[in-house]
């Protein structure tokens, strides 16, 4: 069993730090870090050379396997970036007002590269009256509502029934499916990409003639959850300018406040789940401005998530050297105590999410 104090040292390759202080070399040798990679693969090209460096000679098995998934991922979100590239062109054309939400946002803004953050989804925001518009033009991209047959080990079509359990169950229209054949790629690519096809997580997958191929996942938002609506991200989307085309993303604020609702959320009634967003919240907190955090902090308290934004935002500094700009840290302080007389539910406090994001208790 690894010791809680030994795993949360991961958290130093989830921010920008260009070395590690300390090697964990008990959780090493105890495998901790296959586990750290299986909970933040969305994140793994952004930090792998230094996971591989940090693993050393005694770890020689894993690490090429590490550094194979590592670039099957980065070659997947690179594919990715052109179809959202596309999808963005798409719901621009048919004039749908849209905005990229999620890691499909922060890929662009956060990160050097864009294949160094991913997901198995791409997340764009749209009116919620525009379900019906949104499902169409999907659908003229070739994106098919779909659902995954264990038994073929494969997408097939969604029946009406699924269709109509996905509709009601969701804030998005989910599983809209379309399969990519990937040709072009090296020979090292290919061989890097099935030394891992045994691992999941995986959007890769042999095709029929032996040839690879990716599913890319296309998610429709009408909502942040079922309570938060998107219009107002919408109406204060900013553009970001990538590969010649204008992409609509949150300002700081809302991207902020979404990405530690997310991870609270699934985190505090998980184990093991949601650590990866940290990559996130690292790069994008440091660069908030005055307004943006008077923003974000007007966010919380309409939706009352200071708890939540408390329990996610106090690691930064300990665990992950991250200094908070002056606004988030007086946030920090003036949000110390509740309101009087309110209970830990109605402020959406359900305690500390830290542990249970490392799966411990």
């Amino acid at each position: 069993m690894v010791a809680f104090s030994e795993a949360v040292a991961f958290a130093a390759l989830l921010t920008e730090c260009p070395a590690l202080e300390s090697r964990p070399s008990d959780a090493i040798q105890a495998g901790f870090h296959a586990h750290f990679a299986e909970m933040s693969w969305q994140v793994m090209p952004s930090y792998i050379t230094r996971l591989v460096d940090w693993i050393g000679p005694s770890g020689s098995s894993d690490g090429p396997l590490l550094a194979a998934r590592a670039e099957a991922f980065r070659i997947f979100f690179g594919i990715q970036e052109r179809v959202l590239v596309e999808v963005a062109e798409g719901l621009r054309g048919a004039r749908l007002e849209h905005c990229l939400l999620k890691g499909t946002a922060s890929r662009l803004n956060l990160y050097p590269s864009p294949d160094l953050r991913g997901g198995i989804d791409l997340d764009f925001a749209i009116p919620a009256n525009a379900a019906h518009e949104g499902r169409r033009i999907a659908r003229e991209m070739g994106f098919e509502q779909s659902a995954w047959d264990e038994r073929a080990r494969t997408f097939v079509k969604a029946t009406p029934e699924q269709r109509e359990w996905i509709d009601a169950n969701h804030y998005e229209l989910g599983f809209l499916i379309r399969r990519h054949t990937v040709d072009g790629l090296s020979a090292d690519q290919a061989a890097a990409i099935r030394r891992q096809l045994h691992l999941q997580p995986n959007p890769w997958h042999e095709m029929p003639d032996q040839g690879l191929g990716v599913w890319i996942n296309l998610d429709l938002h009408t909502g942040l959850s079922h309570d938060i609506p998107v219009e107002p991200l919408l109406r204060d989307a900013r553009i970001h300018r990538h590969c010649g085309v204008d992409l609509p993303v949150p300002p700081p604020a809302w991207q902020l406040f979404h990405t530690i609702y997310k991870l609270y959320w699934e985190g505090v009634f998980s184990y093991g789940k949601g650590i990866y967003q940290y990559a996130d919240i690292c790069r994008l907190a440091p660069r908030m401005d005055a307004d943006d955090v008077d923003e974000f902090v007007h966010l919380l308290g309409y939706w009352r998530l200071e708890a939540a934004a408390r329990h996610v935002l106090c690691h930064l500094p300990t665990a992950f050297g991250v200094v908070l700009p002056s606004g988030l840290d007086e946030f920090m302080a003036f949000s110390d105590r509740p309101a009087p007389g309110i209970k830990p539910q109605e402020e959406n406090n359900f305690g500390s999410v830290w542990r249970k994001l490392w799966g411990y208790r």
